[in-house]
């Protein structure tokens, strides 16, 4: 019985000292490392750095990399120091990670070994890095889509990131705007961009928007809007008399074709006629009593914009154009006096003559 107490109390006195010196049941783990990212965010098929360091008593020997959503290691580095840099890609960050529309978030975190122990540090805090994916292509609205040189049409580029810089385009040139909101509001002068007003101007708009992950990335272009811009001028008349009706001619500048027309009289102050065109066509005929005393004029209206009033003019044969028919027989009546008096002269020619044959000659 005194022996088997002897052996317990020497193996204690054995092993006592290893419990508070150098047991491994009681090594703490070095200290994290810090960590940091050179961006907040990177492209699929970009490229991040990730820098850890380890603290100022520590001696690594090795780094591991991890990303939050994969088990083993994503970069490990053997060679010894108390920093280190790793390089990934968006790629390899998005390993196993469950993708989201814009962007994907990965976390990632390193720990190190040390030289003397080899004992492994404790995790560092993990950091987000947005990965991007193809940023969806933007949504524009123009209102309205139709407008004068002199009015201003709402631009609103939509995108899936709401405070993210819009950028607006005629063609391939940047509308150049002060403001880099998503949503602004553009003179037609703006949108002309120097170009001489005509009837009917169209301009081809589109949008894209920028988000910033530490440099900028661009979206695709969006879809091309049209905005019209229209100044219309004043339509062409004419007038012809058949009878008695009279018919206006009125006819809309080139290419505005499918306007509808109003009549004018100098009697009324509302138009008094109204007809469209056809399709593809620019022209109308109205079709009026011959009254002398009236004057027409004519408008025309296209999509939703009124032109001036055209000249106006009244019908034909009344009195002034009755005068060309009045000339004409007076010229008639004077013809037959002038063959008159002929036959006159020529009558009493004869008559002269054949009295002077029938006196007597003096001897």
């Amino acid at each position: 019985m005194l022996d088997a107490v002897s052996i317990l109390l020497h193996l204690t006195i054995l092993f006592l000292p290893d419990c508070f010196h150098g047991g491994t049941a009681v090594h703490v783990k070095p200290e994290p490392a810090v960590l940091s990212v050179s961006a907040e965010g990177v492209t699929e098929h970009g490229s991040i750095s990730v820098s850890c360091i380890a603290p100022p008593t520590a001696r690594a020997v090795s780094w591991r990399l991890y990303s939050d959503s994969q088990h083993d290691p994503l970069r490990n580095e053997t060679q010894g120091g108390r920093r280190v840099r790793f390089t990934v890609t968006g790629t390899e960050l998005l390993q196993g990670a469950t993708r989201s529309r814009l962007y994907t978030i990965a976390r990632v975190s390193c720990d190190y070994t040390e030289t003397e122990t080899l004992a492994v540090s404790q995790r560092s805090d993990s950091a987000a890095v947005k990965v991007y994916g193809q940023l969806t292509e933007p949504k524009l609205r123009a209102t309205p889509a139709v407008m004068r040189e002199s009015d201003s049409v709402q631009l609103r580029c939509e995108g899936p990131v709401s405070d993210s810089p819009c950028n607006f385009y005629i063609g391939v040139k940047e509308l150049t705007e002060a403001s880099s909101a998503c949503q602004r509001s553009v003179t037609g002068v703006k949108l002309l961009k120097g170009q001489s007003p005509s009837t009917y101007t169209e301009v081809q708009i589109k949008c894209l928007y920028t988000v910033n992950i530490g440099y900028d990335i661009s979206s695709p272009y969006s879809g091309s809007v049209t905005v019209t811009l229209l100044d219309l001028t004043k339509p062409n008349i004419s007038v012809s008399t058949h009878h008695t009706e009279t018919q206006i001619h009125c006819e809309a500048p080139s290419p505005i074709t499918g306007a509808v027309f109003q009549l004018h009289n100098n009697r009324s102050v509302n138009a008094s006629k109204e007809k469209q065109t056809g399709e593809g066509e620019r022209t109308v005929t109205f079709t009026v009593p011959d009254d002398p005393n009236l004057r027409y004029c004519c408008s025309y209206q296209y999509r939703g914009f009124k032109s001036a009033l055209s000249d106006c003019v009244g019908p034909k044969g009344h009195p002034e154009a009755g005068r060309p028919q009045s000339t004409h027989i007076v010229g008639v009546v004077s013809a037959l006096c002038v063959v008159l008096l002929g036959m006159v002269a020529v009558c009493l020619y004869w008559r002269c003559k054949k009295r002077g044959s029938n006196s007597p000659r003096l001897m």
